[in-house]
């Protein structure tokens, strides 16, 4: 691929301050990781079986890693399709 998403979440934030009675309302966009980031961590590389089906190709896996960081932690899982000519 040569572009990746750019995955947000839009935020909505309501809070009451303790010394007034006025709400206030904030909207802001927070951003996730992109593909790249998760393809990254979830294997080094990226090896697929392929099968030869008459003149079709095809291949899948699953790749699952831990990550255990300092400061968070996470569990990165794919699964990878890929056909040629057609899926």
């Amino acid at each position: 691929s040569r572009t990746d998403m750019d995955p947000k979440a839009r935020v909505i934030a309501i809070g009451l301050p303790t010394l007034s009675l006025d709400p206030f309302v904030q909207f802001y966009e927070l951003p996730y990781k992109n593909a790249h980031f998760v393809f990254e961590r979830a294997s080094g590389v990226y090896e697929i079986p392929l099968k030869t089906v008459g003149k079709v190709i095809r291949g899948e896996k699953h790749f699952e890693t831990k990550g255990d960081g300092k400061t968070a932690k996470g569990t990165y899982s794919i699964d990878i399709q890929v056909c040629n000519p057609d899926c």
